[in-house]
């Protein structure tokens, strides 16, 4: 089956369903680019295009520059974050 745009924009929305999304949160977004985000989560670029890719992080594309917000980046990674806490902690009980 071949996928078009609007079943890829409901595949991100389905797999984030734990992220409310606010109107509010656009007004003091912070919009950080390619560098940033590489900078502010440790990565090498060519895994942030593998992320967006797979449409596992939020971004818009301005121009040829994709910005990402960075609330929803953080929402999006601190239930892993806190997870792998769990996880480790379940770990070190064993």
């Amino acid at each position: 089956m071949k996928k078009t745009k609007s079943n890829k924009s409901n595949q991100l929305v389905s797999e984030h369903k734990e992220i409310e999304f606010d109107s509010n949160m656009l007004k003091n977004e912070d919009w950080l680019t390619t560098e940033d985000l590489m900078d502010y989560l440790k990565i090498s670029r060519s895994k942030i295009y593998e992320l967006r890719k797979k449409r596992m992080i939020p971004s818009l594309k301005i121009g040829n520059a994709p910005m990402f917000p960075k609330m929803l980046i953080n929402k999006i990674f601190l239930p892993l974050a806190q997870q792998s806490l769990n996880n480790n902690a379940l770990e070190d009980n064993q």
